[in-house]
């Protein structure tokens, strides 16, 4: 391998790693904070994630290998490794912000289920008059709990039905959210006991009894209500006596 051809991997190395670190930070702010276990998954920061690490983390070094020649003065090869980095920034500040307006905000209980509500769902204008609830606006620090109350007339009720028909779920109907506590009886109305849940699934025991042990929940206390995450069909866990601290099981519990 010629020196040249050396310099220009030394150069893409350097650029690698320093994007691996700044990429490192953004992927704990994403996986830890916007996007705690587990919507990570389920809520598309892992789709979002490996498109920031694919345009920022492959594609930049790459174009640093290409453009870097040691015989070009070393301002020229600067000037076009910064001019590089620069749109590596851009992208990655917009990769960052879309992944911040997709984050999952909001976990609603829609009478007899819950669903994750995501930040971009919500209308603006709505939210604005929903100021009592949400006081300090959307969460960044994961999805906080949240209910719903019924239509108060039937002009509303066929509002929130077309605009649910139209693809905005009840639950991101900011004009019918309520604070959580205000539901919680009702939540524990439509709770099944998690036994249930291992009748129903027998196969999944292990798994619901390992949820129970590591979040030391006692079969006795512990009730279940379907969850609903974009397409996707979980299950949230609940201590009937602290209804405000939800685990989450992959398991499709909805009945027919």
């Amino acid at each position: 391998m010629g020196e040249g051809m050396r310099e220009k991997f030394k150069a893409a190395g350097i650029h690698f790693l320093v994007g691996l670190v700044l990429l490192s930070a953004v992927f704990c702010l994403i996986y830890f904070v916007w996007y705690p276990a587990p919507f990570y998954q389920l809520s598309g920061g892992q789709d979002l994630m490996e498109l920031i690490f694919g345009v920022d983390l492959i594609l930049g070094p790459l174009l640093t290998w290409v453009v870097f020649n040691k015989k070009k003065p070393l301002r020229t090869n600067l000037l076009d490794v910064a001019a590089i980095a620069c749109v590596q920034l851009a992208a990655l500040g917009y990769g960052v912000y879309t992944v911040l307006q997709a984050r999952p905000v909001f976990l609603g209980f829609e009478y007899y289920r819950f669903r994750v509500v995501h930040a971009n769902e919500p209308d603006p204008q709505e939210m604005r008059k929903a100021i009592a609830v949400i006081p300090h606006g959307l969460p960044l620090w994961g999805p906080k709990m949240l209910g719903l109350r019924k239509p108060a007339n039937n002009q509303e009720q066929t509002s929130s039905t077309m605009l649910a028909l139209g693809g905005i779920s009840e639950a991101a109907q900011a004009n019918l959210w309520v604070p959580y506590e205000k539901v919680e009886p009702k939540v524990l109305a439509q709770a099944h006991p998690v036994q249930r849940l291992i009748d129903r699934f027998p196969n999944q025991a292990d798994k619901i009894q390992k949820l129970l042990a590591d979040h030391q929940l006692a079969l006795e206390d512990a009730v279940y209500v379907p969850l609903i995450v974009k397409d996707a069909f979980w299950t949230v866990v609940l201590d009937k006596n602290q209804l405000d601290k939800p685990y989450y099981l992959d398991i499709d519990s909805f009945e027919n």
